[in-house]
């Protein structure tokens, strides 16, 4: 996604939980269907303005979730939660 990449993924737990919480960031299909992960990548290949928009969603996804400032903040947080319970 940082990389500036269209995201068609399985809907696994990893995507699943991402794109719950950013779902304009990637497109999810079921795990498995390999047609459906073909049709999408289908639709999205040809189409210059969805791929620049799932770019964009993405990115602003990157930076909500796992800039350094966040996962610097989720860090202390949890290390504040172990050393004072």
């Amino acid at each position: 996604m940082s990389y500036g990449t269209p995201i068609v993924a399985y809907e696994s737990e990893g995507p699943h939980d991402i794109f719950t919480e950013h779902p304009n960031a990637g497109m999810l299909v079921p795990v498995g269907n390999v047609g459906a992960l073909a049709e999408s990548l289908s639709r999205l290949l040809p189409n210059p303005v969805q791929r620049d928009f799932l770019i964009k969603q993405s990115r602003l996804a990157v930076e909500d979730e796992f800039s350094i400032a966040v996962v610097s903040r989720k860090i202390d947080a949890a290390l504040n939660r172990f050393i004072h319970p």
